[in-house]
C-alpha cells in the first residue's frame, strides 16, 4: 500500500457583511460597499415583479 504524502494547505476564511432581504428573508452576503449591487441584483432575480414603477393604476371608466 502506497502512502500519499500528506500536505496541508492553508486555508482562509472571510466572513462577509450580510444584508437580509425584506421581501423574502433571504440573507445575502457581499463585498463591503457592494450591499445596494448584490442586493438589487438578486431583486432582479428572484423579485423582478416588485422592481416596476409602482403598483398598476386603475384607468377611468368612460363608459357612464
Amino acid at each position: 500500500m502506497a502512502r500519499r504524502s500528506s500536505r496541508s494547505f492553508p486555508v482562509t476564511v472571510t466572513q462577509l457583511p450580510l444584508v437580509r432581504c425584506q421581501i423574502c428573508g433571504r440573507t445575502i452576503a457581499h463585498q463591503p460597499g457592494r450591499a445596494n449591487e448584490v442586493l438589487t441584483e438578486h431583486y432582479v432575480k428572484a423579485h423582478p415583479e416588485m422592481l416596476g414603477s409602482g403598483p398598476p393604476v386603475a384607468e377611468p371608466d368612460d363608459s357612464q
